[in-house]
């Protein structure tokens, strides 16, 4: 019911999508609250389904290194056996006592019975710090738009020792893995109720997001914390969660070579950064104490930053401010931690790198990098990628057809913009890729010199309302607002700025600006697989 009544405006394209899917089974006149309203309790038929769990009505699949099996999958070549549960143990299962642990839930303390809008004392146009936190940095709007009883509160947990060395971002993947095993079954019911958490590990530390209805975040957000605090270091499990992420790390070499390509460009870029092959080298050797030590260090000694938006009194977000300050900082020095650092490149001078892929196809990543930080040359690059995405695509993929894979547009490394071009053949050799993208580069000055200002005019209107488009819902614009603050904006108009600066750019102004930046002296990088048709 709460669903339904505060259900909140999204895609129209996928709304008319559902209606039409959901008028397979529904009469027109309840379409719209077809899925959302329960109106009947039918004792009769839930008790009939009920009758069907038994175990001599039960298919029960085991997966295991250890089955033996008499048969063959025909596609995974996968041994399997078929048997009937042995009537001893269907008889044990049928005379033993229901274990206490299976009963009904208790009612569900997330949802809310306080769903009202909270007056809005004085209308703020973009957040604002929050007065008297010690530990951290709160910013806070309350919002008076989307007419929900709903809000996102999200914060940064950032250490120095995050990703330092390979071994400590393998810690850190196996801290964030135990928190989530051991948050999901109390969040279950929260996220039954409305009311959703996520833990989002990155080379910077934790971000943790809590957003849906506003009464009980404090219960969720404090429950978070004692995770954090006393984490459930279970030995079963950190083998389980150490044999996953050992898969994952193994299977990196199976994706696509333009990602791993991709992935590479990136660990060249920035600082530290370690590929899937180093994180596996010193996964063997992390042991569960390892990890119980690295959470006492990382907790030590964090950098926070969090904001607050929705339907929230700037007193419950100095509330949820203080559950972080009194539970998870209250011993912990104020500390800064350094950003990433990023690889400046030598104007004129190429950076060529390889990175090996098991695969027939080549690889080349082409980027250039910016000079600086600046709006406008935000604005410049962001312009060119937009423009040069179509033509790319149809003179490499179209026309002289060198693979699928064939893209281009706007880059940035720690806020550095650029431009990327990237194509996987398996046509043609990577050497021969990169021949065809440096005639392309050539080529595009043509066509800009040729565009008329009609259709230059329309490039820079179509990126500015994209830029501009409209938040949808109160949790895009959190997340827009988030975005603000990993850039140091704390204006909380960064689109707004980018947005002029590119309906301000002349013609002839980028011109001689992809003359300079791309064709005579540019900042380049070159990123190639060789592909083992060619040679690798």
């Amino acid at each position: 019911d709460l669903g339904f009544r505060f259900k909140e405006k999204g895609s129209s394209l996928w709304h008319v999508v559902g209606i039409s899917s959901a008028l397979q089974n529904y009469p027109a006149r309840d379409v719209l609250r077809a899925g959302s309203m329960k109106e009947v309790f039918d004792e009769q038929l839930i008790k009939e389904f009920l009758s069907y769990i038994r175990p001599d009505n039960m298919v029960m699949t085991v997966v295991s290194p250890e089955v033996e099996g008499d048969r063959v999958e025909p596609r995974y070549q996968v041994h399997y056996k078929v048997d009937p549960i042995p009537a001893n143990q269907l008889a044990n299962w049928s005379g033993s006592a229901v274990d206490p642990a299976l009963a009904l839930p208790e009612p569900n303390r997330f949802l809310p019975d306080q769903v009202a809008l909270k007056p809005v004392p004085q209308a703020q146009p973009m957040p604002q710090m929050v007065e008297g936190m010690e530990k951290l940095e709160l910013w806070h709007q309350q919002e008076d738009v989307f007419g929900v009883p709903r809000a996102s509160f999200m914060f940064m947990l950032k250490s120095d020792v995050a990703n330092d060395t390979a071994r400590h971002g393998v810690l850190r993947e196996l801290l964030e893995e135990t928190l989530k095993q051991q948050l999901n079954e109390f969040a279950y019911p929260a996220k039954m109720a409305g009311l959703h958490y996520e833990i989002d590990g990155n080379v910077k530390g934790f971000k943790i997001s809590i957003s849906g209805y506003d009464q009980k975040q404090g219960v969720l957000l404090e429950r978070v914390v004692q995770a954090m605090k006393k984490p459930d270091f279970d030995p079963d499990k950190f083998l389980i969660y150490k044999e996953e992420l050992q898969r994952k790390l193994e299977n990196a070499a199976l994706e696509k070579p333009f990602r791993q390509v991709l992935g590479e460009r990136g660990r060249i870029m920035t600082s530290p950064s370690w590929s899937p092959r180093e994180r596996l080298a010193v996964l063997d050797s992390v042991t569960l104490d390892d990890v119980r030590a690295y959470t006492d260090d990382f907790f030590s000694r964090v950098e926070v930053e969090a904001l607050s938006y929705g339907n929230v009194t700037g007193a419950e977000a100095q509330h949820l401010g203080r559950i972080l300050e009194q539970q998870l900082l209250k011993d912990n020095p104020s500390v800064k931690v350094a950003d990433r650092k990023y690889r400046t490149l030598t104007p004129g001078v190429p950076l060529e790198a390889e990175y090996f892929v098991d695969h027939p196809d080549s690889v080349v990543i082409y980027q250039y990098q910016g000079e600086d930080k600046s709006l406008l040359e935000h604005a410049r690059w962001r312009l060119l990628g937009q423009m040069m995405n179509n033509p790319f695509f149809s003179s490499l993929r179209t026309e002289q057809q060198l693979g699928y894979v064939v893209f281009s547009g706007f880059v940035e490394d720690e806020q550095m913009p650029g431009l990327v071009m990237l194509v996987q053949s398996s046509a043609v050799s990577a050497n021969e890729v990169r021949k065809r993208m440096e005639q392309f580069a050539e080529e595009f000055a043509l066509q800009l010199a040729a565009m008329d200002d009609q259709e230059f005019a329309s490039h820079k209107q179509g990126l500015v309302s994209e830029l501009l488009k409209k938040d949808e819902m109160y949790l895009s614009r959190a997340q827009r607002y988030w975005g603000d603050m990993e850039r140091d904006n704390y204006t909380f108009d960064y689109r707004q700025l980018l947005a002029d600066r590119i309906a301000g750019l002349e013609k002839s102004v980028l011109q001689a600006f992809y003359q300079q930046r791309v064709l005579d002296r540019p900042r380049a990088l070159v990123v190639s697989n060789t592909g083992n048709k060619f040679g690798g």
